[in-house]
Order: structure tokens, then sequence, then C-alpha cells
């Protein structure tokens, strides 16, 4: 659902000029400072959701992808919102935010403030809504609802929420603070009385009602238990409860749903206490009870342990699946079974899909059902996706799943043509993302000024969506003639990527000026083309790289890299060496002497190369085997001219270099070496302070 919040908002045509409405309703004056224009445009598009009149049809589930959007930002001014909500008169914007801390992975502590004082002043939905959440904070959340309840000069009106909630801690410390309200008995009226006896027949389960001797006799027998004790024991009597309600529910007909509801508020609060094991197992149980209410939370309750990487056994996930083809099961609940179905991977998930969807007749579940197929594309569903083409409210996830179907080969030429027949009629003006997509990629030739219309398009969803469908359809040149577009730029890589393998096309994808953003996928792309360029092309494809001037000396190491790691039977010896030496070239230019150095140990001895000596030596004295390098080079003049041209690339080895020309020509140089040797020391940057000048005294 946040995935879908802002096109929702945004870009939805069945509810124009909604959010320009809202925004004109709720003027943004949020504190910006600091936030980059993506957050500020974040913000007050979650914002204006979140908030929205009731009078503005703003569903539920919407309203709390908002609040869920706005607790992943993690900043002030979306916390500033959300408090602001908390405390909002419209219930439908307070449960929404509820339910967001709800379903957040970790308690969000930066609401708890507001969330208490909303716990004093809601009504019994937001207060019964509340007390859910509020456990999940531990005793920092216990203390402050405690506070409030304990606070005598409140009104008692304030006070009962608190109350109420208490009981939901379902803790020995709880007990103990709705106890101490019992011992005012004398000075407190008898609405917080009444309020603090239920709580405790909440918390407890106990039959005890409104008898307040009763709960000071329980209270003096129970309240020195060990800890671990006192958990067994509410979870035992908690059980029994659920047992007791089911038998109920079981006896009044009359009364079914109010009775299915209450068990589910018992299941939801034993659950917290149970291991996950222990969960799985009740709920297959309650997968197969016959209170919608108890399965949804079933339902829900696995969706939840799913998140928290518990994955269910087959037992519980066939129980799934039985609810998905029960056709008398609530439509709701088994759309959010389907999409539970997919999270698992279940085997018969788009099988089960594509039952459904074909007696499916609201356009909502529907478009669910087919956002589940594009997942797991099957050609059992094609004809579906094909009818939903023609409504407003599900064509564009039955785009989608055409579109799988397309791009994994699954239909034939008859099929592909009944689809363009479909979508052309389908699109009109008013043109959606997926549906230009799959006119893309169908790459029929009559589309084409249709399509560069769209790629020069103002939305970048849009010229995207063309460019990954002329990509698929290999139409290359509209995504030349836009490369320098960042919506298309990935595309046009990505069909260079395909092939074929060879210099011109590595030449043509090298030389793309890719945007900042997109570098490092332009970057990882050349290199894996370059992997899968046969041997025998490598040097005549570093000279192509030679001549692009964005690509350096690093990046074509990386490139000609893959020949270190080549089989001896991959190239001829007349190949490999040649390759072996320009390698290590760029190896000493990146700063890799070592691996420069062992490579060139490598040629053949008796191999004799042009400038192949010089580089030996070279590549043995910038990796420190001095010993080796003079055994190549005993002349000093060889030796200062190679510290010549490393001062500047790399300060820190030409000082080693030069500590070592000290050492071992400290005899003297010629006056012309001494200058040179002289000049590249002045360069040099020596932290220790020592100039490691040579006093030549011939010289001198």
């Amino acid at each position: 659902m946040p995935s879908q919040l802002i096109s929702c908002s945004l870009d939805d045509k069945a509810a124009p000029g909604l959010i320009s409405d809202v925004l004109a309703i709720l003027p943004f004056q949020d504190d910006q400072d600091g936030l980059t224009s993506q957050q500020s445009n974040q913000l007050r598009i979650y914002r204006s959701t979140l908030m929205a009149p009731v009078a503005s049809g703003t569903d539920s589930a919407t309203r709390q992808s908002a609040a869920e959007e706005l607790i992943a930002m993690k900043i002030p001014q979306a916390f500033a919102v959300l408090t602001a909500a908390l405390g909002s008169d419209q219930e439908p914007v307070v449960i929404a935010v509820i339910n967001a801390l709800d379903s957040a992975a970790e308690p969000v502590t930066e609401l708890l403030p507001a969330a208490i004082s909303t716990l004093q002043n809601g009504s019994p939905t937001v207060v019964s809504r509340l007390s859910i959440v509020l456990p999940r904070y531990g005793n920092s959340a216990l203390k402050q609802v405690a506070d409030a309840t304990l606070d005598a000069r409140a009104a008692s009106a304030q006070r009962l929420g608190p109350i109420s909630a208490l009981g939901s801690f379902r803790s020995r410390e709880s007990a103990g603070y709705l106890m101490q309200l019992l011992e005012r008995q004398p000075t407190e009226p008898q609405d917080i009385l009444n309020g603090v006896c239920d709580s405790l027949q909440k918390l407890t389960g106990l039959p005890h009602g409104r008898n307040v001797n009763r709960w000071r006799t329980w209270w003096a027998e129970h309240k020195n238990e060990p800890y671990e004790d006192w958990l067994r024991i509410m979870v035992q009597r908690l059980s029994s409860r659920i047992t007791q309600l089911e038998q109920q529910a079981q006896q009044q007909q009359t009364s079914l749903d109010d009775a299915a509801k209450r068990i589910a508020e018992a299941e939801r609060e034993l659950f917290v206490r149970l291991s996950p094991q222990e969960q799985f197992v009740r709920l297959q149980q309650l997968l197969g009870e016959p209170w919608t209410d108890v399965r949804q939370f079933a339902v829900d309750r696995v969706e939840r342990l799913l998140r928290d990487s518990e994955i269910p056994p087959v037992d519980v996930q066939d129980k799934l699946a039985q609810r998905l083809a029960d056709p008398g099961e609530s439509p709701t609940l088994r759309v959010s079974t389907a999409r539970l179905l997919n999270d698992l991977n279940y085997t018969s998930t788009a099988e089960l899909v594509v039952a459904v969807l074909a007696h499916e007749t609201d356009p909502s579940r529907a478009a669910a059902y087919l956002e589940i197929l594009y997942k797991r594309p099957t050609i059992e569903g094609f004809e579906l996706a094909v009818k939903w083409l023609s409504h407003t409210d599900a064509k564009s996830a039955a785009a989608d799943a055409l579109w799988a179907l397309v791009i994994n080969g699954s239909l034939n030429q008859d099929q592909l043509t009944k689809v363009s027949v479909a979508i052309r009629q389908t699109l009109g003006e008013d043109v959606q993302v997926s549906g230009a997509r799959l006119l893309a990629g169908l790459g029929q030739q009559p589309d084409g000024a249709q399509l560069e219309t769209w790629l020069n398009s103002d939305d970048p969803l849009l010229r995207s969506a063309v460019a990954e469908g002329l990509a698929h359809a290999k139409i290359i040149d509209p995504l030349r003639q836009h490369a320098a577009d960042e919506a298309v730029f990935p595309y046009l890589v990505k069909l260079l990527s395909r092939g074929p393998y060879d210099v011109a096309t590595l030449r043509e994808l090298a030389a793309l000026v890719a945007p900042t953003a997109q570098n490092q996928m332009w970057t990882t792309t050349l290199v894996t083309f370059s992997s899968k360029l046969p041997a025998n092309l490598m040097l005549q494809a570093d000279d192509v790289l030679i001549g692009i001037t964005h690509i350096d000396e690093t990046l074509r190491g990386i490139i000609l890299s893959r020949g270190a790691q080549l089989s001896e039977n991959a190239l001829s010896a007349d190949e490999r060496w040649p390759l072996f030496m320009r390698l290590s070239e760029l190896w000493i230019v990146t700063g890799k002497y070592q691996q420069a150095h062992d490579l060139l140990l490598r040629i053949d001895k008796t191999v004799t190369l042009p400038n192949l000596a010089q580089l030996r030596f070279k590549a043995a004295a910038l990796a420190n085997q001095y010993e080796l390098a003079f055994g190549m080079a005993g002349d000093s003049a060889t030796w200062v001219k190679l510290l010549s041209e490393t001062v500047e690339a790399d300060p820190q080895v030409a000082a080693r270099l030069r500590d070592e020309i000290s050492r071992r020509f400290a005899d003297g140089l010629d006056e012309q070496t001494k200058a040179m040797f002289d000049a590249a020391n002045a360069k040099i940057i020596d932290e220790s302070g020592n100039s490691g000048a040579i006093e030549n005294e011939s010289a001198g």
C-alpha cells in the first residue's frame, strides 16, 4: 500500500482535483527548514492525505498508508504532523495513526506523549485501539499511563481511558497501579472504581466484576507471586476466558457478531504471550472458525509473523489456500489472503487467484488479483487480464499482468495481436504508464509516432515506461535519440548490454555519458559486458577505451584485469604476453604495484618484448622489491628517473624510493643525476621532516 500512495494521491484519474481540494482546505505551514524538495513534497502529500476531511471520501487504508509513510520519514516535521493527527477531532484520522503505530516494525517513541494525551480524550473506539498498541512501548508507556490514571486532579472522563488501557499491559505492575486506586475507595468517585474493576477483569480474566472486596482479597493473595508464575497464571486464565467466549458464541446465535469481536480481541491479547510456534498451532485452528472477524485476525497475525521472518508451516499455508478458494468467504478476506499467499510463495497462488478472478465483479478487488498475476504470470490469466483492460479502475493492473506475459514470452502471435488491439482501444487520451509500456513492448511499427510523443512527455515515469517497452522490443533508435534523458538512459544501456558481444557494441556502450545518478549502473554494465567479449578481443577493446575521454585508467584496469584470470589455453602466448604488459602498465598507474610485479613475473623469461625489461624494473622498485629491481637496473640514473616519474603520482611511495636511493647510492651521484634527484626530493612531503638529500662529495 505505501508504494501506491503517491500514485493514488497525484495520478489517479478517478478522483480529479481531490488532492488540490484538500491542500486548499488544509494549508501547509509546517517548518520545512533543512528539508529537501522531495521531503517537502512528500510531507505535503502525506499530511493532506492523512488529515483529509471525512467528506472527501478518503478510505481508511489510504489514511493509514499516509501515516506509515510519515513514520518512515523519521524527521521532526513528520512527527509533528502525526502528533497533530492524534489530536484531531476526526476519529478516522486518529485511528489511522494508531493503526500505523500498530503496524510499525519498531515502537515510535516520538509519538508516545501524544498517544497518552489521546488516550485521555479519545472515544471508546480510540481508547480500545490504543490499549492494544501501548503495551508494545513497555515500562515507559506503562508509567505514563499510570500517572494519568492516578492524577486525582484530572476529571474522571480523562482518567477512564488510561484506566482501561492499564488492563491491556497484563503485568503485575499494571495491576498494582489499579489496586492503588481501589485503596482510595472513600475518595474516588464510583465511575472511577467501576472502571478499575472492569480493567482488572480484562487484565486477569477473573469474574470478580465490580466487587471491590473480592479484588482486594485476590491482590493480597497474588501480589507477591514470582513474575514468571504471574505470566503463566494470566495466560491460563485468558485461555479459559477465550474458551468461555467461544462456548457463549456458539450458544447465542443472536449475538454472534459481537461475540466474534470479543473472541478476536481476547486472541489478540493472548498471542502476545505465545511463542511463534504456539501461535501457528492456534492460528491453524482459528482459520477454520465460523466468524469472519476471527479468521481476519488469524490472517493478519500470520502476516505480522511473516514480517518478523517467521515462516508459517505448510498446514497453516494450506489453510490459507482454503480460505482463498472458498466462494463463501468474505471478499475482503480473500484479497488479503491472496496477497499473503503471494508473499509466502505458495505454489498454487496463481492458479487460485485466476479461479477467484474469473468470478470477480469488483474493479478494486480485480486490480488486487491482477497485481498478483503481474508477479506470478500465468497464461491461464490472459483472457481475464484482457477483459479488465476495458475498465478504468483495473486497466493499469491488467496492463501490468499482460506485460509480465509479454516479457516472459508466454503469448503466441494471435494473443499478441489481441493485446495490441485491446490496449489501443483503452489508452485514448487517458494514457497510463503501464499501458504505454505494454504498447511500446509490442514493437508495432504503426505506434512509432505515438511512442515518440510520449518519449517527449514532461512525465518521467511515462518516458521511462516507454523506454522499457522499446528496450524489450529491441527498438534502439528512439532510445539512442533520447540517451541524455535520465528516464531513458538505463534502458538503452540494458538493451546494448544484451549484445552482440563485439568491439562495435562495446564502443557504443562505452561512449555513453551517464547521468550522475546512473554512473554506477553504467560502469557495472560496461564491466560485465566486457567480461563477455572473446578473450582475443581484449586488447582491441582496450584500444577503443583509450580513445574515450571519460574512461580512466582505473576503469580500464578493472576491465582488463580479467586477462590475469584467463586459463592457459584461452590465448596463445603471442596474445597473452602483450595483454599482461598492458594490464601491468595500468596497475602501475593506479598504484597496484605488487599486482603488476607478480603479473610480469608470469611472462616467460625467454620472451623479448619492447619495454618489458623497463616495465619489470619499474614494477619491482615500486613494489618495494628493491633487490630484484637492482638486479634489473644497477645504475643510479634509472632509479632517479623513476623517482621523478613517481613523485607526483604517489608521494608516499616516492618517499620510500627516495630513501632507498639515498641508502643504495650514498657514494654519490653525478651532477646531472643529483640535480634531478634534488628536484624530485623537493616535491616530497616527508612527515618525519627528513629531507633525504644525498651529500655528493665529488660534486661538492
